[in-house]
């Protein structure tokens, strides 16, 4: 098992002195089990950088800011939560003394699952999913963010809608070449089994229309995971995380049931073109991130919370690797981002840290 100090890395702090691209390397991650926001530094020593103190607290997916703050998702039991669900902001993570507050709480936030912060729009892009049972007072879809806290609709769920729909969303990830993000959801497409998740799952594309600077989400679904739509061989009805990886028109998704990792190519007019398998004989993998320091793919395996581990494996498949155990990460963000102007802030944070 990989070895967790609960300090921060020797090697972070030192680095972080010099040139900014030598010192934050590393993967920032929410710890289900820890109740927490951790970084994983290259040498693959642990830290903690906040923890909650409430238990109710239930980390989702995490981003860093544009003056290096990270942005938390957090969903809350029961479903739906409609006043405690929100987004948590950490300010001075690498410090040693971070302080956190809710940047936005309540509706129409009841489960953000995935989060991005977009600096095309300079705001945070959630996907909220409240999960079952669904209520009059459910609220699903995506949602804008400002980092003054003010959220808005870029699509809201229809419950009662039927046929190919967007339908409980999880994970998002920018699209190559454009302003545009992929979105999964977990159901919604033509596939239909039956119970809770029973539908074939779906990729929509979410459209950035420079006129207006807003977002809007596809008519139709970019893919859907039914046998019948990918020829895949068989209907898939629990695809999680995305990434995409830059310079590819291809997209890396996690399928929880399968326990894999698939990959998605594009046809050059964005359309889809095949699927294939990348990875299997995986641990429910959930989460899933590019990591540009390794070139490698980041994904999370949740084991029924027993077997958790945080894993890495090239685009293609090749050299699974177990880079800590004992986590169950529902977030990932990598530092240093490329081009991020977090960056610099963040190394900024560790030098004063350093000086001290």
């Amino acid at each position: 098992m990989t070895s967790i100090r609960l300090t921060l890395a020797a090697a972070f702090v030192a680095g972080a002195a010099g040139t900014a691209s030598a010192g934050l390397q590393g993967i920032v991650f929410t710890s289900q089990q820890q109740n927490a926001v951790r970084f994983l530094d290259s040498t693959g020593s642990v830290s903690t950088l906040y923890a909650s103190v409430n238990p109710d607290t239930r980390f989702a997916n995490v981003t860093a800011g544009p003056t290096g703050e990270l942005y938390v998702a957090d969903g809350r039991l029961p479903f739906p939560n409609t006043t405690d669900a929100g987004i948590l902001r950490v300010d001075m993570p690498f410090s040693g003394s971070a302080s956190a507050s809710y940047l936005t709480q309540g509706n129409p936030l009841q489960n953000p699952v995935g989060l991005t912060y977009d600096s095309v729009s300079g705001n945070l892009l959630t996907v909220s999913n409240p999960g079952s049972p669904v209520t009059g007072d459910t609220i699903d879809g995506i949602f804008s963010v400002s980092l003054s806290g003010a959220t808005g609709p870029i699509f809201v769920e229809d419950n009662n809608a039927t046929g190919v729909r967007f339908d409980d969303g999880f994970g998002l990830a920018r699209a190559n070449g454009s302003n545009d993000f992929f979105v999964t959801a977990v159901n919604g497409g033509s596939f239909d089994a039956g119970g809770v998740d029973g539908r074939s799952s779906t990729i929509w594309r979410m459209e950035y229309h420079a006129g207006s600077g807003d977002y809007a989400l596809a008519n139709d679904p970019v893919v859907d995971f039914a046998d019948a739509f990918t020829g895949f061989g068989s209907d898939l009805t629990n695809i999680r995380g995305i990434a995409t990886v830059p310079g590819s028109d291809s997209i890396w998704v996690t399928d929880f049931d399968n326990g894999s990792i698939l990959r998605v190519d594009l046809a050059s007019d964005g359309s889809f073109s095949s699927v294939s398998l990348v990875a299997s004989n995986l641990a429910q993998p959930e989460t899933i991130i590019y990591n540009p320091l390794t070139g490698k793919l980041v994904f999370s395996e949740r084991g029924d919370l027993t077997d958790s581990r945080i894993s890495s494996i090239a685009i293609d498949g090749s050299g699974y690797e177990v880079l800590l155990e004992g986590e169950h990460a529902r977030g990932f963000y990598i530092v240093p981002a490329p081009g991020s102007a977090a960056l610099m802030a963040l190394a900024g944070f560790a030098a004063t840290r350093r000086r001290r």
